[in-house]
């Protein structure tokens, strides 16, 4: 892959995915490539890091009501038992109606080769939603009805499928959820997705990516790459090992999907230390012509620690 002609092929590759598969919009957030935890249960625990990360959400700004998220994971690997372990928690809003969403997540990572794994995950917690009464004006209140609160438990589970830098995973969200008992949004999901980093060189890898979700009766898509750079910023020499490491983690990257509902949203981020990771991400919706600037904007944080040496009999993200 270091030859030019190489990367121009690649490119092109990508190019056309990115042109003929198409995207989900709305309900959703772009960083979860980065934190797949967040689309399956499975990929909990999926580096040799303690990670605790924040991604907050504003939709189609402009529109009075508008949606917002905040998401909140923590998660880790229990190298020992083969096990990841973690807990998200989401608050969502639109218009008058707001949701909360605490979860405790659970991986078995399953070694088939050197490289190779198969991870099977479960989530488990309680979804709560209301309405604020309070802001709510109408010009004949008479014919408001108010609306309680609902508590009900959530469930996920998926499998994810790792071989060097290959991706591939099913995942179903929210599968004891049934749309005629909450107000607006949730219902069973059901997503299949795939993704493969492949190394131009030393310094650049490209991460050609794709989902395909079911929910509502409906399929929506969305496709796009990530593209991360790198650079050593150390060397040591292990005289006795007769070898070099490099400090070869990512410095910063770029990415952008697009899709079926008329919608394009573009990233970048970058490692402020090897701890510290700061994204942001932009997006863009032609087809709402009621939103007067239909924008999205997402920042996500993270902070991880590493709480584990790699294993040679359980393949993660940072195993090749």
């Amino acid at each position: 892959m270091k030859k030019p002609y190489r990367l121009i092929v690649s490119l092109s590759l990508l190019l056309a995915t990115v042109i003929t598969l198409p995207a989900q919009d709305g309900f959703d957030n772009n960083h979860k490539w980065l934190n797949r935890s967040l689309m399956n249960p499975a990929a909990t625990g999926n580096t040799n890091y303690f990670e605790a990360s924040a991604i907050a959400r504003k939709q189609w700004i402009g529109m009075e009501g508008a949606p917002g998220l905040l998401f909140l994971n923590a998660q880790n690997l229990f190298a020992p038992m083969s096990s990841g372990a973690g807990f998200t928690l989401i608050n969502d809003y639109i218009g008058f109606y707001n949701t909360l969403n605490a979860k405790l997540s659970y991986a078995y990572h399953l070694k088939l080769g050197t490289k190779m794994a198969l991870s099977f995950g479960l989530a488990g917690g309680l979804l709560t939603q209301g309405r604020d009464d309070a802001s709510v004006r109408l010009n004949d209140m008479a014919e408001y009805a108010a609306y309680e609160r609902t508590l009900l438990p959530d469930f996920d589970t998926g499998v994810e499928f790792r071989y060097e830098g290959i991706r591939a995973g099913l995942s179903a969200l929210h599968l004891n959820i049934d749309s005629e008992k909450v107000e607006y949004a949730y219902s069973r999901a059901f997503n299949a997705y795939a993704s493969i980093r492949v190394d131009i060189n030393e310094m650049v890898t490209i991460m050609p990516l794709a989902l395909v979700s079911y929910t509502s009766e409906r399929f929506n898509g969305e496709s796009g790459a990530i593209v991360y750079f790198r650079f050593p910023r150390k060397s040591v020499s292990l005289e006795r090992l007769d070898r070099t490491v490099k400090d070869r983690y990512d410095r910063f990257w770029i990415g952008a999907n697009a899709g079926w509902l008329g919608n394009i949203q573009a990233m970048g981020g970058l490692f402020i230390t090897e701890q510290w990771r700061l994204g942001y991400s932009f997006g863009y919706t032609w087809n709402l012509r009621s939103v007067k600037a239909a924008t999205s904007h997402e920042i996500l944080l993270s902070w991880r620690i590493k709480t584990s040496e790699p294993r040679r009999y359980l393949c993660l993200d940072d195993c090749e």
